[in-house]
């Protein structure tokens, strides 16, 4: 064998050697294809990849199972492999999901609005109601069937006791949505999470006006001027090392008022490390105040998943906003002015919720555009109601 020969002959084995180490190394260490610019990830880079498909397949599986075990028995296996091929999109999913709550034995916590105070909860339940009360519209606006179950208010109700102290039913109609002032990580029942963010600097003044002017409010004769409110909680903060509010601790102040240190990240379960694909992961809608009408009308297509018409804008613009409950507040968080001194001291006490805020804002975006791809639609700016 010529020495040309022997080193072409000593260079493929080296390669074969290499490309051997390689691929035992790949298979080890599970080297997906890239995802993105960022070049190879490890697949616990991307713990989602397969998962959220896996879940709803898993999900859909398990409903079926339940749904048409008469069948099943029988061997009609058909019904099966038929529904579960024909569930492509998230508004079919969760048709069946509201059927099956409807048939279960259990009460399921199948959907949960996790309500921020004043972050226009009460409105926004209202509202949900509003369009509920259009009925079912199916293929024109004028084949409509009314609703078999509904949302229900349940005021300050802690989650970790469900579904004891939850209304199961009212009128008549059965419950599965249920909105409630609790954080959403005491929940480990809901398959569907919804909320709405404000932005911090309005949300603090919307909390402090709430307890000084609001009627329902006992002690707001005792509320002390709004520096001095402020100072109290950045001292708290700063003093006992206070990250975000919670409503297990004792009240934050003598005044029985809202505890304004990132009480929205608290009620999300949020911290800087959430990205926004968490968030969508974490809410199935995650709205936010300043487009308060079309976040409202997101949140009745994912949990009902039907389109009402007074939400489609595809082929003309609606202008006419709707009408939130004020709660007898005469100063409200969008239009009182501020001093320089009051806004360095809010920003102090919602730097998490201004991280939350902006990302809650992209994501939202994404998920009106997900729901606008599914349907083919274009979602109203400000919904009108017949």
């Amino acid at each position: 064998m010529t020495k040309p020969h022997r080193r072409s002959v000593i260079s493929m084995l080296v390669v074969a050697i290499i490309f051997s180490f390689f691929a035992i190394i790949s298979s080890q260490l599970q080297i997906y294809v890239p995802l993105d610019k960022n070049g190879p990830m490890m697949k616990d880079d991307y713990p989602d990849i397969k998962t959220k498909e896996e879940s709803r397949i898993e999900k859909i599986d398990d409903i079926l199972d339940n749904k048409y075990k008469n069948h099943m028995k029988s061997g009609d296996k058909h019904v099966h492999d038929v529904k579960k091929v024909n569930i492509q999109s998230k508004s079919e999913l969760v048709r069946l999901e509201n059927d099956h709550a409807l048939e279960s034995s259990e009460t399921l916590l199948t959907h949960l609005y996790v309500h921020i105070p004043k972050t226009g909860g009460s409105s926004a339940f209202g509202l949900l109601l509003r369009l509920m009360g259009q009925g079912i519209f199916k293929n024109d606006a004028t084949t409509k069937t009314p609703w078999k179950y509904r949302p229900c208010q349940q005021g300050t109700q802690t989650l970790t006791t469900f579904p004891s102290g939850f209304f199961t039913e009212f009128r008549k109609t059965p419950c599965n949505l249920w909105m409630t002032e609790d954080s959403i990580e005491n929940s480990v029942k809901h398959s569907h999470a919804y909320t709405i963010i404000r932005l911090p600097e309005h949300h603090v003044v919307s909390q402090y006006f709430h307890c000084k002017e609001a009627e329902r409010h006992k002690k707001k004769e005792k509320m002390p001027a709004l520096d001095e409110w402020l100072d109290h909680h950045v001292n708290r903060m700063e003093s006992k090392n206070i990250t975000k509010a919670n409503f297990s601790l004792p009240k934050p102040d003598k005044y029985n008022c809202y505890d304004p240190i990132n009480l929205q990240s608290y009620m999300t379960d949020f911290d800087q490390h959430l990205s926004v694909s968490d968030l969508q992961s974490k809410f199935e809608v995650i709205g936010i105040m300043d487009q308060f009408e079309k976040s409202v009308c997101v949140i009745s297509i994912r949990y009902t998943g039907f389109v009402t018409p007074q939400c489609d804008c595809t082929d003309q613009q609606r202008h006419r906003s709707l009408i939130r409950t004020d709660h007898g507040v005469q100063h409200h968080g969008a239009t009182f002015n501020l001093t320089d001194d009051q806004h360095f001291k809010i920003a102090k006490l919602t730097q998490l919720d201004s991280l939350l805020y902006g990302r809650a804002a992209l994501a939202f975006n994404n998920q009106v555009e997900e729901i606008e791809e599914e349907f083919n639609i274009v979602l109203c700016e400000t919904p009108q109601l017949n």
